[in-house]
């Protein structure tokens, strides 16, 4: 199973551009968005933060040795070292420092793209519709009312009469 002249030729042109471009480090095809492995980031934000592999593992709940197993992986993945054991404890390389710059910027815009929009009762303007008996207007609807609109209060309400299915309809006479 050989890799193909023109593929072959294509990589190191790839490379090539790469290099001239000014860039420190080579292209190369694990570096393409498509061989990452985007579950990693969410580790890589903490052990950037903590800069010490068993508060790491702490934060992300796994064993100091899962965290290991997942820096040698993001190494790999950046090809770069990104923590440094020094006399001090680790150290980030530049590259790290790079990459933890990125992530503060990104990982809450993914955050809110996976979760969506975050409801904000205090500048919510939102509409609020209640519909309920009598009886339960006048049991809850003072404390309800009240705690709605003591959270959210720019929001404005409506309400609906309903008929409690124990309450029997009225027949009209004729």
């Amino acid at each position: 199973m050989g890799v193909r002249h023109e593929e072959a030729g294509a990589f190191a042109a790839g490379a090539q551009a790469q290099l001239t471009a000014g860039s420190a480090r080579p292209w190369h095809p694990r570096m393409q968005l498509e061989n990452v492995d985007l579950n990693l980031l969410k580790a890589l934000e903490i052990l950037l933060d903590e800069r010490h592999l068993g508060r790491a593992a702490a934060r992300s709940h796994l064993s100091q040795s899962a965290m290991s197993a997942t820096l040698t992986r993001l190494r790999a993945t950046f090809d770069d070292e990104l923590l440094v054991r020094t006399a001090h404890g680790y150290e980030l390389t530049l590259r790290a420092r790079t990459v933890r710059h990125e992530l503060a910027l990104l990982m809450p815009r993914l955050r809110t793209l996976v979760r969506g929009d975050e409801f904000v009762p205090e500048s919510s303007t939102d509409v609020v519709r209640i519909h309920c008996t009598d009886y339960m207007t006048r049991v809850l609807g003072a404390v309800l009312l009240g705690h709605v609109f003591g959270q959210a209060p720019a929001v404005s309400g409506s309400g609906r009469r309903t008929r409690s299915s124990r309450t029997p309809r009225r027949s009209r006479s004729p």
